[in-house]
């Protein structure tokens, strides 16, 4: 017969639910917050965050501490090892995925030392169990805070993470919509004669360029796509280890007192129903209770060990929530389809859908397509290969940026049509430039710099331009938001970017005064920061 009465047991219950706290719900919680692309605080409705909540904060915890209980009736002490081991082994594995493995994933100590942690924790959670209970019984208490802390951040109607600013320009209303576009992977090397004249087979982006605003010399500040999106959009840097949610951003400010529409591919967190409209042009299979699991598949990243993650990967349980995404909308493709060909295309006829209905609005609209991305130039390290095989690649990737040449050409022509494109400002541009080379790093102090992963493609057209303009100085990514402001008459300065406004086109600065921070993704190291200060030379490593 079980008794569930002794103060042991019930010491028990509260200690697990502790450690449910402080290994569990504060990682999740932590992670939701911050997490910049995998999954969307907007994506879910009230019955799926609530569903959330109730599992998170309550259920979980409920059923750990019932599980400890029992245990602890059957056999005090191999419930409290196996609680020790259990805990023990939690912790060590989000020190391990946190920092061991994030700045010393080549190591060959590091598992040792991962060991050496474990064993050390396990041994002393159980010597001595009576301090460590009181200490994961007031974790226990905090799991109430934690949890409205949560709801007041993620909770639907709430801010959803995102930095409401003190002031809002007052010009921001305007009378021009605003479109703010970007591509996969526009390498200026896939779309120009290497001099920045935009080569005869993409006629659609000559002509959107010959009125309008072009720097040929722009340059990604990143190589994820995640990190670089948040340098377009906030006009700050990851490497200065700032978070950009807690300062304004293109949705606050450009969008502070006009309807933002957001078109999407998948999922993305920089969208938020209490202020936009969310136009999911694919991904519509997504329902609520993947978000749940896709989000504690991404808990479980960390703490699952690399071994059995592989072994896991290739039975077919990925970890990844947009894996399952893909899965579902490549099921739907017809033959010879390629599903970033389909999603760009709904995008664009989403957005189309919207325009029709809303005229002349000065709203703003952004918009992030993958429509681009396709066969891409290969480096092995940053090496080219032989010319022969880089000028193939390179070919396949110029045939692949034709098809988003045409859909581009077709939505501008729609513009024209309804009224809208003499009247707004049009922003295209790219996320990255091409990163699979950047894999292979393994933190080497000076690096090569190839076009294709740091030049990218960038025009501007104002409202009401006819003529075109070249513009020869230097622009980073960090310089587009100011540059756009700029553009709007709403004064860039109180915002505190680290980037600057690029509006004279006969400016001369070059690399050397504005210098390139860039951030690198490497499988190697994790993430590296790099300053390079001549196109034509190397990265400097810089932390």
């Amino acid at each position: 017969m079980i008794s569930f009465k002794k103060s042991t047991e019930w010491g028990l219950f509260f200690s697990a639910w502790g450690a449910v706290t402080l290994l569990f719900q504060i990682p999740l919680a932590t992670m939701i917050l911050e997490d910049p692309q995998s999954l969307s605080l907007g994506s879910w409705d009230w019955p799926t965050f609530c569903l959330f909540c109730v599992l998170t904060f309550v259920g979980i915890p409920l059923l750990v501490g019932l599980f400890f209980w029992a245990f602890a009736a059957i056999s005090e002490r191999l419930s409290s090892l196996f609680f020790s081991v259990v805990v023990s082994f939690l912790f060590s594995m989000q020190l391990n995925f946190h920092i061991l493995q994030f700045y010393f994933l080549k190591a060959e100590w590091r598992k040792f030392a991962l060991l050496g942690i474990f064993l050390l924790l396990a041994v002393s959670l159980y010597r001595f169990r009576k301090g460590i209970d009181r200490i994961l019984k007031s974790c226990a208490v905090l799991s109430l805070a934690v949890f409205l802390t949560f709801a007041f951040q993620a909770a639907p109607s709430g801010q959803g993470g995102s930095y409401q600013p003190t002031f809002l320009p007052t010009s921001s209303e305007g009378t021009a919509p605003v479109f703010f576009f970007t591509f996969e992977k526009l390498c200026n090397s896939y779309l120009t004669d290497g001099q920045g004249k935009i080569l005869d087979r993409f006629p659609n982006l000559t002509r959107f360029v010959s009125g309008a605003d072009y720097y040929p010399r722009t340059y990604a500040n990143c190589t994820a796509t995640v990190y670089s999106l948040k340098t377009l959009y906030s006009g700050r840097l990851l490497s200065s280890e700032r978070n950009w949610t807690r300062y304004p951003n293109l949705r606050d400010i450009v969008g502070a007192k006009r309807r933002v529409f957001l078109v999407l591919d998948i999922l993305t967190d920089y969208c938020n129903p209490r202020r936009n409209i969310c136009l999911r042009a694919v991904g519509k299979t997504h329902r609520g209770l993947d978000i749940i699991v896709g989000w504690y598949k991404t808990y479980l990243l960390p703490i699952i060990p690399d071994p059995l993650e592989v072994r896991l990967t290739l039975l077919g349980w990925h970890f990844n929530p947009w894996f399952d995404l893909w899965a579902r909308e490549s099921a739907s493709l017809k033959p010879g389809e390629q599903l970033q060909h389909v999603s760009g295309r709904k995008q664009f006829e989403a957005l189309k859908e919207v325009l029709k209905k809303e005229g002349t609005a000065p709203n703003l609209y952004i918009m992030h397509n993958w429509i681009s991305d396709g066969p891409d130039v290969k480096y092995s390290g940053f090496k080219q290969f032989s010319a022969e095989k880089y000028s193939k690649e390179l070919e396949g990737a110029r045939k692949n940026l034709a098809i988003f040449d045409r859909e581009l050409g077709s939505f501008l022509e729609f513009l024209k049509q309804e009224g809208i494109y003499d009247r707004a400002l049009i922003v295209v541009t790219s996320d990255t430039g091409y990163d699979a080379g950047a894999r292979n790093v393994k933190g080497e102090e000076a690096i090569p710099a190839p076009p294709d992963l740091v030049s990218v493609f960038f025009a501007l057209k104002r409202p009401g331009q006819k003529e075109g303009r070249v513009f020869r100085p230097v622009l980073r990514q960090i310089d587009v938001l100011p540059t756009l402001l700029k553009h709007l008459g709403i004064d860039p300065k109180p915002y505190r970017f680290e980037g600057t406004p690029v509006t004279d086109p006969q400016a001369t600065f070059t690399l050397t005064e504005h210098p390139l921070d860039f951030l690198l993704t490497s499988e190697g190291v994790g993430v590296l920061h790099y300053r390079l200060e001549d196109p034509d030379g190397s990265f400097r490593k810089v932390r």
